[in-house]
């Protein structure tokens, strides 16, 4: 009688079918765990320092490249100089019940100021003549618009910064001041982190309650959070080559995140069905790697050649949002395939632990 010998019983590092080259270098990773984590440690460390010390230089040229909206600027601005340039507006909004003349006096006293600003092509006041809709019902909320010389994208920022400072300095108590507009925008920046943040809470909340672990669930949102602080530096160099907008991160940080959380959960997931059916965790990583990591590593290619068919619209400007993206992605797709094992390496039988 034959007695058929279990493979994985028998010799539990090794598999009934050879492993595939995305499964051979999973195992390759997990042998070397401790220093493939010190490798992406270094990396994002190098990368930091180096972008901080470069910095960024994001800018909002949105009217780049042979486009209807670029041909009809230049007729403006060859045609109509003083009205080529973009618009802000300052608001100014009084607490009182029924505003006075102080308040009406600072407001024309602020806009006065802000009309010797350089830059400053004209300021279109509420309580000019012949201006109408630019003060509220209630008298308690009006706003002026401020016409500059020129794009948001070529106006100094020193020169926004000082009409920013010049809106609010010298406002008597109970009027409140803001500004808004695209050139403001330039000194203004809106604080990264609000969103990506909701996010990454609310993957939290649906792996925690999906795996009913805490280690499985930090695994996959850690090993994007590695590809994204990369991707965030090496922006940081991409935008003193090309043009970036100042919102090419948070673009980035939003696809990177979500395609790099989708990745390793679905490695991860493979791995721990793999542990439940008898491996050991050597073999259960090549065998994740093998079957899922062949899938992700097919998804995560078509999306960067789709993100490349953004450079057919011909933009500037999208091409530095589609390079970010495109950094992003393939950088929470390595980590998924190569920083993910060894993490699952030093983890082991614990995933399941918490």
């Amino acid at each position: 009688m034959t007695t058929t010998v279990d493979p994985v019983a028998s010799s539990p590092d090794r598999l009934p079918v050879r492993f595939n080259r995305l499964g051979r270098f999973a195992t390759w990773c997990y042998d070397r765990r401790r220093r493939v984590v010190a490798a992406w440690l270094i990396t994002l460390v190098l990368i930091t320092i180096g972008s901080s010390a470069a910095g960024g230089h994001f800018r909002d040229q949105t009217l780049s490249g042979d486009t209807e909206a670029e041909h009809a600027l230049t007729l403006l601005r060859r045609v109509f100089p003083a009205q080529a340039g973009d618009v802000a507006q300052v608001v100014f909004h009084s607490d009182a019940a029924a505003p006075g003349p102080q308040d009406r006096a600072a407001i024309v006293g602020v806009i006065g100021r802000i009309r010797g600003l350089p830059h400053v092509a004209g300021v279109r006041g509420p309580f000019d003549a012949r201006v109408t809709g630019q003060i509220s019902s209630d008298g308690r909320t009006a706003y002026a618009v401020v016409q500059f010389d020129d794009t948001a994208d070529n106006l100094p920022e020193p020169a926004m910064q000082q009409v920013v400072d010049t809106a609010r300095a010298r406002v008597p108590a109970g009027l409140t001041v803001e500004l808004g507009g695209a050139p403001i925008a330039t000194v203004e920046k809106p604080k990264f982190g609000a969103s990506e943040s909701i996010g990454i809470l609310a993957a939290v909340v649906i792996l925690l309650f999906t795996f009913g672990s805490v280690i499985a669930m930090g695994l996959p949102i850690l090993t994007a959070l590695f590809g994204i602080a990369i991707a965030f530096g090496a922006l940081n160099f991409l935008s003193h080559a090309f043009v970036v907008p100042t919102f090419g991160g948070e673009l980035a940080a939003l696809i990177g995140i979500g395609a790099g959380i989708d990745y390793a959960l679905f490695i991860t997931t493979r791995y721990r069905q793999a542990l439940h059916d008898g491996m050991t965790p050597r073999v259960a990583v090549g065998t994740a790697m093998a079957t899922s990591g062949r899938a992700v590593f097919f998804a995560g290619c078509t999306v960067v050649i789709s993100l490349f068919g953004l450079f057919l619209l011909g933009l500037t400007f999208v091409y530095g949002l589609a390079l970010g993206a495109i950094i992003g992605v393939v950088l929470v797709l390595a980590a998924a395939l190569s920083l993910l094992p060894a993490l699952l390496g030093i983890v082991g039988h614990r995933i399941d632990r918490l």
